[in-house]
């Protein structure tokens, strides 16, 4: 074979992928399962994370990933505080403080080596400044309106550009972008110098699955059913930007899910909580059979509503049979980096 050849192969190959069969899926949930677990894991030892590092949270998750699966499906990012604003943060060795928000962005690699790529960003003491929780709730928002956009016949870029505008809206509103309109912004992309990367790729074998597929089968191309991506909006203020107020800097906050394209919408495969009665305090959300969502999800996902939370909240608790047994966290999606810049949709 030439090198043409081996490079018309590469590109067929990775189109093959762009749809995932019933196989596929199966283990894209199963790795998904064991990130989520991953994720419980490191909220339980946060404490001890703050007597030592960020490796602690790395090395926390590795086990999950190493008893469950064949290993992470790439480096993980561990990021306290100012690091969380550095995009592939993987040194992973600064400090875990009280105060700071820890981003973690990893995703367990099951043995036949299908991955999962999911972000969470977190306050290590529990509870949300002020201004951590305006920035951390813009990224939800932006996050919802993604995966609203995710549906077979959509484009591509459609939930980036969803996204997007969301976050460009907040930083408006926050006085960031001066006294232009939404639609200038938007045109200019002035948004772009705080939200950094692209909201998605597809996922699968690869943390950036068919990374070599021509931009009308990928970027420029439609959803269809089968197809799994991530939806992962971002807001990074570095710690020396000085076109912010000093209070922003330092935030970054990321919260990814991966997301399959069904017949009549998506599946970001959240669990309920387990049946059974729950805790209830002042400021503790409700979390029963009915529900879609687990107490820690709740309180990631919507701090507004966990505005008083400590870190009892990290270890939430379901009493089940006479047994406190741990309410497992729904599932929790990353973001890790952009397609390569053959596919890239930004």
């Amino acid at each position: 074979m030439t090198a043409g050849t081996d490079e018309e192969l590469r590109v067929f190959l990775s189109e093959l992928r762009v749809v995932k069969d019933a196989f596929e899926i199966g283990e894209l949930r199963k790795a998904v399962d064991s990130t989520v677990r991953g994720f419980e894991d490191v909220v339980r030892i946060l404490d001890k994370a703050e007597a030592t590092s960020e490796r602690h949270v790395e090395g926390t998750f590795f086990l999950r990933a190493r008893v469950e699966g064949n290993d992470v499906g790439y480096s993980t990012i561990a990021a306290s505080g100012a690091h969380a604003t550095t995009l592939h943060w993987i040194r992973n060795d600064g400090a875990v403080r009280s105060g700071d928000l820890l981003l973690l962005d990893a995703g367990v690699e099951t043995r036949t080596l299908y991955t999962a790529d999911v972000t969470r960003t977190l306050p290590v003491s529990g509870t949300f400044s002020p201004l951590q929780r305006t920035v951390y709730d813009a990224v939800h928002d932006a996050q919802e309106a993604g995966i609203a956009a995710v549906r077979p016949g959509a484009r591509f870029r459609d939930f980036h550009e969803a996204a997007q505008r969301v976050l460009a809206e907040r930083l408006l509103s926050w006085g960031l972008l001066g006294e232009r309109t939404l639609e200038q912004v938007l045109e200019l992309g002035l948004h772009r110098r705080w939200t950094l990367h692209g909201t998605g790729h597809m996922l699968g074998l690869d943390v950036h699955d068919c990374a070599a597929a021509r931009a009308e089968a990928y970027a420029d191309g439609v959803l269809e059913p089968g197809v799994v991506l991530t939806v992962e909006p971002g807001l990074y203020f570095q710690a020396d930007d000085l076109t912010v107020p000093e209070e922003y800097r330092g935030i970054g906050v990321r919260i990814e899910d991966d997301v399959l394209v069904t017949e009549d919408g998506n599946d970001t495969s959240r669990r309920p909580c387990r049946a059974g009665p729950t805790r209830s305090s002042p400021g503790w959300p409700t979390c029963g059979p009915d529900t879609t969502a687990s107490v820690l999800w709740r309180y990631v996902r919507n701090p507004a509503r966990c505005a008083n939370v400590n870190r009892t909240l990290m270890k939430p608790w379901s009493v089940t049979g006479g047994r406190k047994t741990a309410l497992p966290w729904d599932r929790i999606q990353v973001q890790e980096l952009m397609p390569s810049p053959r596919a890239n949709p930004h």
